[in-house]
């Protein structure tokens, strides 16, 4: 009878064991498919924004912004740092500089400073800078932006050419980031 009773009690417990291991692997399973899911949709999630001056849908998916994010930005870009006068270009490099990256701010905060101490003491000066093309190349994460840029002291134009800028961007936590920001010659490409 003990015997019995023993054998019964061991095939329960058999069971038992044989039940909670499948529990075991099919909760692993569903935890290692809840992973993948959750990185799958972290990576194709969209973050809709609209900066200051950006007139269009702008659309990031993960971390790669779209064509369309990067066009606006390059006109604001060019905005803050091209088109300034003695009144305003302080106010308006002191905006562009928060868009820098922090290893190259240092850097830029004194080119631009020194510009906008020249352009205060020469008094009433205007730099103005249409863009006519933008060129992104999202491999090497440069931007090429191709316009006219005038120069006036007053009422009288002091240059009128053709000119071409570099930014070279990276793209951190959804946010633009400026590495670089350059004039260049017509023979350089982006």
């Amino acid at each position: 009878m003990k015997l019995e009773k023993f054998l019964s009690e061991f095939g329960n417990v058999k069971a038992e064991n044989k039940l909670l291991k499948w529990t075991i692997v099919v909760l692993a399973c569903a935890v290692v498919l809840s992973l993948y899911f959750t990185n799958k949709a972290f990576h194709q999630e969209k973050i809709i924004l609209v900066p200051p001056q950006i007139h269009s849908r702008i659309v990031i998916y993960g971390s790669k912004p779209s064509k369309t994010y990067l066009e606006e930005f390059t006109r604001y870009v060019c905005d803050l740092a091209l088109n300034y006068s003695s009144a305003t270009a302080r106010s308006q490099f002191a905006e562009l500089l928060t868009l820098f990256t922090p290893n190259t701010f240092k850097m830029y905060q004194k080119s631009f400073y020194n510009l906008a101490d020249r352009v205060e003491a020469a008094g009433n000066i205007a730099h103005m800078f249409y863009i006519s093309k933008v060129k992104i190349n999202l491999q090497k994460k440069t931007i090429t932006v191709t316009g006219r840029e005038l120069l006036y002291s007053g009422t009288s134009k002091l240059s009128d050419s053709a000119s071409k800028y570099l930014i070279k961007y990276e793209f951190k936590n959804g946010r633009f980031y400026i590495v670089d920001f350059k004039r260049i010659t017509g023979g350089e490409n982006a």
